[in-house]
């Protein structure tokens, strides 16, 4: 009996060697037991990249739907990934390995990129100024017609003239506009009625994590924007005016100022030209008052 019992440990003791010489009993068994994180879904603007990451150092990732068109990268220090050049109504998925053992499962919604949209809408427009600001014009007329006494709305601009003793304002009509202003003021003119009628003033999400002014860039503002619903104070309308204007090539600026001992302003300024050749800043409403800089 002795002898039997001696020689069936040893064949077991001989079984679970090789079992972990081989790795198929401590390593397989605890992988299959490690719990993968919660599947994710991140949201991708479309023609942009997304940074992803998790508290975790990642060891690999793989594509795991079919449409694999897009691509993904491990940056430095190995705890995030970018992805960019995914397709908008596709379904993308893929997976992550992290070093501890665990998965995650990771779904990609693209979007659609709203800057995008808003820039086709300006582009017609600046590229054919005169045409662009009767274009502008009746965007602007659109959104009024409906308010108190529209009707009665004289749709002229101004123009400062910068001048040694201060500056002096002459307004014109539409047509006037056309004859007297340049190539650069109306494209400043343009911008303005647009952002004008885009926007509207509001100091309710003011120095909080909801303004526009603390989300740059963010595509979920430019839709706002680009649907009519963007509020905003005078920083924030100046901030995203400023992003749109400088995605299309215009020089442009963000003016700070204070008002008066309590109450501090910030407009958005674009670079022009007067018809004497002079340049000047010009002052752009967006949903708050502008003024013109030297």
């Amino acid at each position: 009996m002795k002898r039997t019992t001696t020689k069936l440990y040893g064949t077991l003791l001989t079984v679970l060697a090789a079992l972990v010489l081989t790795g198929s009993f401590s390593v397989t068994t605890q992988a299959k037991t490690k719990k993968p994180y919660k599947t994710k879904t991140i949201k991708v603007v479309e023609g942009k990249s997304k940074t992803y990451a998790k508290n975790n150092k990642i060891k690999k990732v793989k594509k795991v739907s079919k449409n694999k068109a897009f691509s993904v990268k491990i940056l430095s220090g190995k705890y995030r990934i970018k992805v960019s050049g995914t397709d908008r109504g596709k379904k993308q998925t893929i997976k992550i390995y992290f070093k501890n053992g665990r998965t995650q499962k990771v779904n990609l919604k693209t979007e659609v990129n709203y800057l995008n949209k808003i820039k086709a809408e300006l582009k017609p427009m600046l590229a054919d100024p005169d045409n662009g600001i009767k274009t502008a014009v009746d965007m602007w007329k659109t959104k009024t017609k409906n308010r108190r006494n529209a009707q009665n709305i004289d749709y002229t601009f101004s123009i400062k003239a910068l001048q040694d003793d201060g500056p002096t304002i002459n307004e014109y009509t539409l047509d006037e506009t056309l004859t007297h202003f340049t190539k650069s003021q109306k494209k400043a003119i343009i911008m303005e009625l647009y952002l004008r009628t885009k926007t509207k003033y509001s100091q309710k999400d003011t120095n909080t994590d909801k303004s526009y002014t603390f989300n740059r860039n963010s595509n979920k503002y430019f839709e706002l924007l680009y649907n009519g619903k963007f509020t905003g104070a005078c920083e924030a309308s100046a901030w995203i005016g400023y992003d749109i204007c400088k995605s299309l090539g215009i020089k442009c600026r963000v003016v700070h100022a204070m008002m008066d001992i309590k109450i501090g302003h910030a407009w958005l300024v674009i670079k022009a030209t007067e018809p004497n050749g002079t340049a000047y800043w010009h002052g752009v409403y967006a949903s708050s008052s502008s003024h013109n800089m030297k």
